[in-house]
């Protein structure tokens, strides 16, 4: 009687939408008895892709720095050819800006519009675009992941710092051993890899086997379900090359990413036998892509779930386990310390090199002011070089309240030395005098924007604080942008 009642109710549900159909557990899409009416749902928040306000901020200075860096090559390519002996010096000048300030902001902003920014089983670029594929799947506690990768001869990767970037140079360079070599970060669910682990090869930091791992979110499945605590991303570094989208120096990874795979398995199954392996079939098409860097990768679309639970307290015993033990909690402590006491290492560099610009420019500004009589010199050159002066010590003033983690003292930095730059480009364009230091101030510059407006400083100066939220609907354009 209760299932009569029941199926009556979704009749009448269904014909009041104009819809006859009968459905129950078994048979989702029913045959329709009349010819269906198109019905889209009215739900304003679906197709409307969210980010806080001043995420949007740091993405109209993406904008705004892809601009300035096209001015900034085009003075660079007119002043190039005029200077004879220093064209070589130049050019090369100008390939830099172009592999690491221009081409890279030019794909941050282009791969937020055309990149899904949910998991694809492949990783993301700090620029955006698709990375590495994402080929393992785990179970188990952090301390079993560190405990069965130490034991089974892996080495835990350094964070990215001036210090390890050199290292890294120089090992690859020169061919020298450096075991527990940084790797780059790519995002999955928003966020880098938790950590990293690499095994050198030829006793240099150029070929080496290396895994990244993201830990999952709470309310995040598998296809069909089943959850896991880590996805993990292993691939071969074969050497060191360009990358085919920017031009950066970057490792080059071998295109057989299966090998890899089961490469890291086996090591891991070669030390603790009770760690198992199921594998979940077709997790995507088997497909013949290219990452990030333009590398060439293949991979037959399976994912293998390791099932590494317990691995810590099996092997305990194990030096190499108890040592890495002691040094994580020691690291742990350390960066904790760090973290009360100093801000991240990229904010330190954007304090040292704004102050650095912020000085500079005063000091010209205020030498040029003395040299034509701070009062007496013409009008428009005298508020040109008054602007530089203010704006300068305007850049100092918001770098402080940035540092104590103000959040709208760090857009009014980067607006003031977007402005300096604009400056330095407006003087190199029109003057033939100081055209080598002006363009150099602005590469300055447009560094330390890009550095101002990055995750990793916006997430250090807001803290927990949380922002309103920017919504562009997708669907309807014309709706244009809504703040929550």
């Amino acid at each position: 009687m209760a299932q009569q009642q029941a199926s009556q109710q979704e009749k009448e549900q269904a014909g009041a939408q104009g819809l006859t159909r009968i459905s129950d557990a078994s048979n989702p899409y029913p045959a329709p008895e009349e010819y269906p009416e198109y019905q889209p749902k009215n739900d304003t928040t679906k197709g409307q892709r969210k980010l806080s306000v001043y995420t949007a901020i740091d993405a109209l200075f993406i904008v705004v720095t892809l601009a300035l860096t096209a001015w900034y090559l085009a003075l660079m390519i007119l002043n190039g050819f005029n200077m004879e002996t220093k064209s070589l010096i130049w050019v090369i000048w100008w390939f830099l800006v172009l592999a690491y300030l221009s081409l890279p902001r030019m794909h941050q902003l282009f791969t937020f519009v055309y990149v899904p920014d949910y998991f694809v089983a492949r990783a993301r670029t700090s620029d955006g675009l698709l990375g590495d594929p994402v080929n393992i799947a785990l179970h188990g506690s952090e301390e079993d992941i560190h405990a069965v990768l130490l034991a089974a001869g892996w080495t835990k990767a350094d964070k990215i710092t001036l210090r390890s970037s050199w290292k890294i140079a120089v090992s690859s360079v020169f061919r020298k051993s450096y075991p527990a070599a940084p790797v780059s970060p790519l995002v999955i669910f928003k966020r880098s890899q938790a950590f990293a682990y690499q095994q050198e090869d030829s006793g240099s930091a150029s070929k080496r086997h290396h895994v990244r791992l993201w830990r999952t979110p709470d309310d995040w499945a598998l296809p069909g379900g089943e959850k896991v605590a880590w996805m993990a991303g292993a691939t071969y570094d074969r050497g060191v090359g360009l990358s085919s989208f920017t031009g950066q120096i970057t490792h080059k990874i071998d295109e057989d990413t299966d090998a890899e795979r089961d490469y890291l398995i086996g090591t891991l199954q070669y030390v603790d036998p009770e760690i198992t392996v199921k594998i979940l079939p077709d997790f995507s098409s088997p497909y013949i892509c290219h990452n990030g860097g333009g590398d060439k990768i293949v991979t037959d679309g399976d994912l293998p779930i390791v099932d590494v639970t317990g691995a810590a307290e099996r092997l305990a015993d194990v030096p190499e386990v108890r040592e890495g033990v002691q040094a994580r909690k020691e690291e742990a402590e350390a960066s904790r310390k760090r973290d009360k006491e100093l801000p991240p290492a990229e904010m330190n560099i954007v304090g040292a090199l704004t102050a650095i610009v912020a000085i500079f420019t005063a000091w010209r500004s205020g030498t040029q002011l003395a040299n034509i009589g701070w009062v007496t010199g013409s009008l428009k050159q005298t508020w040109v070089l008054y602007g530089h002066f203010i704006g300068a010590l305007a850049a100092l003033l918001f770098l402080a309240l940035t540092f104590m983690r103000i959040r709208w003292a760090r857009v009014l930095l980067m607006i003031t030395i977007t402005l300096i730059s604009i400056g330095d480009l407006l003087a190199a364009g029109t003057s033939e005098h100081h055209v080598a230091s002006n363009l150099f101030m602005v590469a300055v510059a447009l560094v330390l924007v890009m550095s101002i407006s990055s995750e990793s400083s916006r997430r250090w100066v807001s803290g927990d604080r949380e922002d309103k939220v920017v919504s562009y609907n997708l669907r309807h354009p014309n709706r244009g942008l809504s703040v929550e």
